[in-house]
């Protein structure tokens, strides 16, 4: 699952907004007719991205139709990590070792509710991420309780 960053919904938003736009002004010219289109939703565009995933660099591209027979100016694009994120990396963790444990327990909880979560740890200041299992999960709890 993916989820937009702060910047991932702006763009949208405004991507949204200008749909809406050339639609009214097509429709209001009487150049053609809405019946079989529908304008995308947030929902929708995530959606999308699931379903369509993202390219070799972790871009995401489509266009969206506004009338019948009318496209959108540009393509709606989205980018991996700054437009937006998988839903498993987006859990916050403190300094604090009674939050880190807080953290792993949350943590350790969604992966037994979504078979499709995986927790990420950063790897000191590096940038890098790896994957916990469960079982590396009630290591680290152990550890810092």
């Amino acid at each position: 699952m993916y989820k937009l960053t702060d910047r991932g919904k702006r763009v949208v938003s405004q991507y949204i907004s200008e749909l809406k736009a050339k639609r009214k002004e097509i429709l209001d010219a009487g150049k053609d007719t809405a019946d079989e289109t529908n304008l995308p939703t947030v929902d929708d565009i995530i959606s999308d991205i699931e379903w369509t995933g993202v390219d070799e660099d972790g871009s995401y591209l489509n266009g969206w139709g506004v009338t019948d027979n009318y496209d959108s100016d540009y393509a709606l694009e989205l980018k991996l990590g700054r437009d937006f994120i998988e839903a498993s990396t987006s859990i916050k963790c403190s300094t604090r070792d009674s939050y880190k444990v807080d953290w792993l327990k949350k943590a350790l909880q969604n992966m037994q509710e979504d078979e499709y979560f995986v927790p990420k740890l950063k790897v000191n200041d590096s940038g890098r991420f790896i994957d916990l299992d469960e079982g590396a999960i009630q290591v680290l709890i152990d550890y810092y309780n």
